[in-house]
Order: C-alpha cells, then sequence, then structure tokens
C-alpha cells in the first residue's frame, strides 16, 4: 500500500550500495547453466563464471528457456514453464502532469472502469510531478487518445494538458515475460515451490516459488528470506 520515494529503482540501489564486497555484473544475459565436476559454469553471452552455487531468480517461464547440462527433469521443467508470470499480460501506462490536478477536486485518483481502457487508475505523484498510472483492460490496444479521453471524462477537461505519457506491454519485456504470458488470467495462480537441480546447487526462487503473497513483491521477499534460511 506504501509507495517508496523515487520509485522502485531505490529499494534495488539501497541493497547494493550494501553489497560492498561483490562485484555486480550489468548486462550479462545468462544462456546456459552446466555442471563441471562439484561446481556450476554460468554462460553468459559475454564470459563465463565458476559457482558453488546458483540461485536463478528469474520468472519461471524464462528460466525455463535457459540451457541446463544435464538437461532439467522433465517434470521439473513442465512447472517452471506452466507458471504464470502474475501481471505478465498487463499493459501499464503512467500520464505525468504539471500538479495533481484531481486532488484540488477533492479526488483521490484512485479508479476502477469496467468501460476503459483503463480498468485500475492510481495516484502516482512524486515531488516533481502529478502522475496517474493505470491497467489497461487486456481487450483494449494501448491508444493514447483513447486513454486521454478516458482520463478528460473521468476527470475533467484538465486531464488533456499531459506533458508525457509512458507505455510499457509487460509481455514484450524479454526480462519479465514471454508470450505465453500474454493471455489474461481469469484467477489469481496457486503459487509456491520448492525447485533445485544440480543436487540442490541450483536454486529456482522468485515471487512466483512464494506460497505466501506469489506475485507480488511481499511474495519475493519472503522467497529470498527462504533461501537465506537455507543457506545459513
Amino acid at each position: 500500500s506504501a509507495r517508496i520515494v523515487g520509485g522502485m529503482s531505490k529499494l534495488i540501489e539501497a541493497i547494493a550500495h550494501k553489497l560492498d564486497k561483490v562485484t555486480i555484473k550489468h548486462n550479462h544475459p545468462v544462456t546456459e547453466i552446466k555442471k563441471d565436476q562439484e561446481r556450476l559454469a554460468v554462460i553468459t553471452e559475454k564470459e563465463s563464471f565458476q559457482a558453488d552455487l546458483v540461485i536463478s531468480t528469474l520468472p519461471p517461464r524464462l528460466a525455463a528457456r535457459l540451457n541446463y547440462f544435464p538437461e532439467l527433469p522433465l517434470a521439473l521443467h513442465k512447472q517452471l514453464q506452466n507458471t504464470p508470470t502474475w501481471m505478465g499480460y498487463s499493459t501499464k501506462c503512467v500520464i505525468e502532469y504539471k500538479k495533481p490536478f484531481w486532488r484540488e477536486m477533492g479526488l483521490s485518483g484512485f479508479a476502477f472502469s469496467h468501460r476503459g481502457p483503463l480498468g485500475e487508475i492510481h495516484d502516482a505523484t512524486t515531488a516533481k510531478h502529478g502522475a496517474l498510472f493505470g491497467f489497461l483492460h487486456n481487450k483494449y490496444e494501448a491508444n493514447k487518445e483513447a486513454i486521454i479521453e478516458q482520463l478528460v471524462r473521468m476527470y475533467g477537461p484538465q486531464a488533456k494538458t499531459y506533458t508525457s505519457i509512458h507505455i510499457v506491454k509487460w509481455h514484450e519485456e524479454k526480462y519479465t515475460a514471454t508470450a505465453e504470458d500474454a493471455q489474461r488470467l481469469t484467477d489469481h495462480p496457486p503459487y509456491g515451490f520448492q525447485l533445485t537441480h544440480f543436487n540442490n546447487k541450483l536454486i529456482f526462487s522468485g515471487t512466483e516459488s512464494s506460497y505466501d503473497n506469489g506475485g507480488y513483491l511481499e511474495g519475493a521477499i519472503i522467497s529470498a528470506q527462504r533461501v537465506a534460511d537455507m543457506l545459513k
């Protein structure tokens, strides 16, 4: 229910700032993980790394697409492949304004709409900008004019004077979801699993692996804590 000032990237930056004894490699897409005697080799598009333990936090369907040697057992591969990315089908839209004019009207900015194109809208105002964000109904294309028309219908003519609009289709984000995730889910998946490979040297963990709040940020934190407890 709470938001972090500056966005979720601030949380990542704060955690990374504490990791002063590790090296974080950016832009190293992993293509293969294989067992090399007693260690694991993590092979990326640029170089390879040796590891005693690997924790994969990819969404399960993306993890299923990597190459493994020896290969994943069929049942494990199927479970990863059949675990959808929560909200992976969504298209998210952020509309920025000079100020949150709706607050002056006594409105919270929060809304649900069966008409659309945005089905769910929230106030995303920061210290510098007024902003609304929403998720598109799956039946609609991401049309900026239709989105602004809806906001004018709901919040009045001031909604026309936006400063910028940003649209992201999560199912087209290569490190977020797959083409299979484009199909809207009818209910919340029964998340939760404890999956490993290479004699427990490779651990699959993430929000989808959490039995509690799977799919949400809380689920990711719970899964991370569970793995940390395993490794104590």
